[in-house]
């Protein structure tokens, strides 16, 4: 469990102020890339402004209050604030740097030619301006800042760490040099001497929430939780409204397994700021743990109208707790919702479309399903999904058809073969369905359920031996030579024998080379020789693309579009295996074959 380090955020101008969340779109844990944030936001506070507002103008030099300076020191000041406010910090440097010709004893002058120095990009010259302020005035709180800075940014966390030393050695009420000081130590595990820094300033000032607020942090960090917890109740004592202890705190108690008062401290994060997201998100969640549907729900409605670029994300989880609930309309309309921002997305597909058939819209539930791509992890599902849609509807081929196209994607997913085997079961086709779980079986054979289903097949049809020994057929043949397996598979199917075992040959053989053209032609074949004619096309033309010199898998291909009656494009395959090998005199009386109208 990770905790937030930030700043509290209740005043948008504090120095000290950072985001207590991150990212809305990003899991409710604190980055470990926030420290980085947390020390950036802390050393740009140390810049030096244009002009301190106790000084005015007359300030610009220690002997002001005694002598009267040059008009040309107040130009070129002037001058160098309106390069600054053009952002051409080269203007501005040349301005400053005449300026201090005319008065070279001028700390806030020299801090500024740093600051200039910082904005172009060169820190060292900026540390060397900085470092010439530190020894003009020791006691100069503001170089001992831009120095930090400095030194941070290179990566001299030691000599960074010297200097916020010394501010609090010069100011002890300077509550942001302990905290920097202390983040940096943190930074390098140096856990105790980052507590001890934060103890001192609680010595200075035993009511700084903040200080109390890090320690906590620290204490986490080092495993003790209960020191943890009193410093993060400690700082709510001090200061009620204090966010980001209650942030970590309910962190805290979800890492010791304490929901319900975690889930108490965000519903308090809630009450003192309606608006804080990540922690109606987080709250959310935990309703959902605790099987708070309605609450739960109400949150994420919450978020998802104040927060339309989520829309996708929140109405995503707004219809699956819908769904829970049953409330099939609401959920429909979530996902809608969901898919109307992200028409691909998988998930918002595969429940859209369940939803869809619950209230009766079958059409475009098919629709849904068909959608879902077939890299998607809910392919095999919304295929199902499909059939029994389809099956309901009495079109049993189709839902058939459907099945298979989805083995030629997902030949392993054994779900797929049981689910067509029940398909051909229903028609008490229970040769065929037996054809089907052993292609399961092959793929997977010590799949228990599909195995005990096809004990169940077997019974069926009265062939109670043959389930083992149909069994270890199986094993028997499960070899790895590709070729081999192509070769008898496509033989058998050229010559109208053995369909069903030369698919299952076939399918071996591509799942070990699945992008050979020649194997991916055999399945085609086997295909066509079956009158699937729909899916030997869809494999030819693969097999086409990966294997475009090869006539004969464009002769296939061109019977296949023939069987299909698409004759236009069956002669252009003929036309191409005729260009590849002008030797075969078949090619040209199937041209010849072919009328066009």
């Amino acid at each position: 469990m990770e905790f937030l380090h930030m700043s509290d955020n209740r005043d948008s101008n504090s120095p000290a102020q950072a985001r207590t969340f991150q990212d809305f779109s990003s899991p409710f844990t604190f980055n470990k890339a926030a420290f980085a944030v947390m020390l950036c936001t802390a050393l740009a506070a140390c810049a030096i402004p244009l002009m301190p507002a106790e000084h005015g103008v007359q300030g610009i030099s220690k002997a002001d209050n005694q002598t009267k300076l040059p008009s040309a020191v107040y130009y070129h000041f002037l001058a160098a604030q309106a390069c600054m406010g053009q952002q051409n910090w080269d203007c501005a440097l040349r301005e400053f740097e005449t300026a201090l010709a005319y008065d070279n004893s001028s700390s806030y002058l020299h801090l500024q030619v740093a600051q200039m120095y910082i904005f172009r990009g060169d820190m060292e010259k900026a540390a060397a301006w900085a470092e010439r302020v530190a020894q003009i005035d020791p006691a100069s709180t503001e170089a001992h800042y831009l120095l930090g800075r400095i030194y941070a940014s290179q990566n001299r966390l030691d000599d960074a760490m010297k200097q916020y030393e010394t501010i609090v050695s010069l100011n002890p009420p300077d509550e942001e040099a302990y905290f920097t000081l202390a983040m940096l130590q943190q930074q390098q595990k140096r856990h105790d001497d980052a507590s001890a820094i934060l103890k001192k300033l609680l010595k200075v000032n035993p009511r700084s929430e903040t200080a109390w607020f890090y320690l906590g942090n620290i204490h986490m960090e080092m495993g003790k939780i209960r020191k943890a917890s009193r410093c993060y109740l400690k700082a709510l004592d001090i200061e009620p409204a204090f966010e980001p202890a209650y942030v970590n705190l309910a962190l805290l108690y979800e890492s010791l397994g304490d929901i319900k008062k975690a889930t108490a401290t965000l519903e308090k994060i809630i009450e003192l700021n309606p608006d804080n997201y990540r922690a109606r998100d987080k709250l959310a969640f935990l309703y959902l743990k605790q099987d708070r549907l309605k609450e739960s729900l109400d949150h994420y409605i919450y978020i998802r109208d104040a927060n339309p670029q989520f829309t996708e994300e929140l109405s995503t989880k707004i219809g699956l707790i819908y769904y829970d609930l049953e409330q099939w309309n609401d959920a429909e309309r979530a996902f809608a919702a969901a898919a109307e921002k992200n028409p691909r997305n998988d998930r918002v597909q595969y429940y859209h479309g369940i939803t869809l058939a619950r209230i009766d819209r079958k059409y475009e539930a098919r629709l849904a399903f068909y959608a879902v791509p077939a890299d998607s992890k809910f392919y095999t599902q919304s295929r199902v999904q499909l059939g029994y849609i389809l099956d309901e509807a009495d079109e049993r081929e189709q839902a058939r058809q459907v099945i298979r196209e989805a083995l030629a994607a997902r030949k392993e997913d054994t779900d797929l073969y049981h689910f067509l085997a029940t398909l051909f079961e229903k028609d008490l086709r229970f040769e065929e369905a037996i054809v089907v779980v052993k292609e399961g079986l092959a793929v997977k054979p010590d799949d228990e359920e599909l195995l005990f289903y096809m004990g169940v097949l077997y019974d069926k049809a009265r062939r109670f031996d043959e389930s083992v020994q149909v069994m270890q057929d199986v094993l028997r043949l499960n070899k790895n030579h590709a070729e081999a397996l192509n070769f008898i598979g496509y033989s058998w199917a050229d010559r109208d024998m053995n369909l069903d075992e030369s698919e299952k040959l076939i399918k071996k053989a591509l799942k070990l080379k699945p992008d050979d053209g020649y194997i991916i032609d055999s399945l085609g074949w086997v295909y066509f020789k079956k009158g699937l004619i729909d899916d030997a096309i869809s494999a030819l033309k693969k097999a086409v693309l990966l294997a475009p010199k090869d006539a004969t898998i464009a002769e296939h291909l061109g019977d296949a579009y023939l069987k299909n009656n698409e004759k236009d494009l069956a002669r252009q395959m003929y036309e191409k295996a005729r260009e590849l090998d002008p030797a075969k005199e078949q090619l040209k009386a199937k041209i010849n074959g072919v009328s066009v109208k």
